[in-house]
């Protein structure tokens, strides 16, 4: 009898050691990269994205080509993802983005599941599209998720991936432009394009 008790009690321990690991490792958060979060920075973004679809309208003017630039910051771009997320009720909060030397960014936010406060990771890679109208976008492909430090399951990660897509769809490049290219650097993100006349 007592040994049965003892074998018992060792896998009473082993589970309970198990489900402890792994409990932390959920909510155990990578180093998070140091990005300040500020109304100003965001504020600084939007008067970037506006003097790009200024630029639009210059060219409508003209009647000319006008090729543009901006470089984005980590901190420019983390601050309008917050706004985004809040303004679209998304479970995302305390979002700081980092573009990496690699060509990515690294995306860690907070998300709450069951009352909990649960770290997620992300990598995203900026890429460009182009329509039948030679009219470029910017995509973000979500290249990997992880939970604390778990990666996530494939249906999960879908889901994960359509939430921040909408965080992250902060307008970087506004309609009507083409020949866009996206520079990541480490902590910026420059956007190369040209606006073209319309009409």
């Amino acid at each position: 009898m007592r040994r049965s008790h003892l074998l018992a009690l060792g896998t009473l321990l082993a589970l309970a050691a198990g489900v402890a690991v792994a409990w932390h490792a959920l909510l155990t958060a990578p180093p998070a990269p140091v990005v300040e979060v500020s109304s100003e920075s965001a504020a600084s973004a939007r008067s970037k994205i506006q003097s790009l679809d200024a630029a639009k309208g210059r060219a409508a003017q003209s009647r000319q080509p006008i090729l543009v630039a901006q470089t984005f910051t980590d901190s420019e771009l983390s601050s309008m993802a917050n706004e985004q997320a809040r303004a679209r009720n998304l479970p995302f909060s305390n979002l700081l983005l980092h573009a990496t030397a690699a060509g990515a960014v690294e995306a860690q936010a907070t998300v709450q599941v069951a009352g909990q406060d649960v770290p997620v990771l992300l990598e995203v890679v900026p890429t460009v599209t182009v329509d039948s109208q030679a009219v470029s976008r910017l995509v973000l492909n979500v290249t990997r998720v992880q939970v604390g430090s778990v990666p996530l399951p494939g249906p999960l990660t879908d889901e994960v991936t359509r939430s921040v897509r909408r965080s992250l769809d902060v307008g970087l490049v506004p309609p009507g432009f083409r020949d866009v290219q996206v520079e990541v650097g480490n902590g910026r993100i420059t956007i190369r394009g040209v606006a073209v006349p319309t009409g």
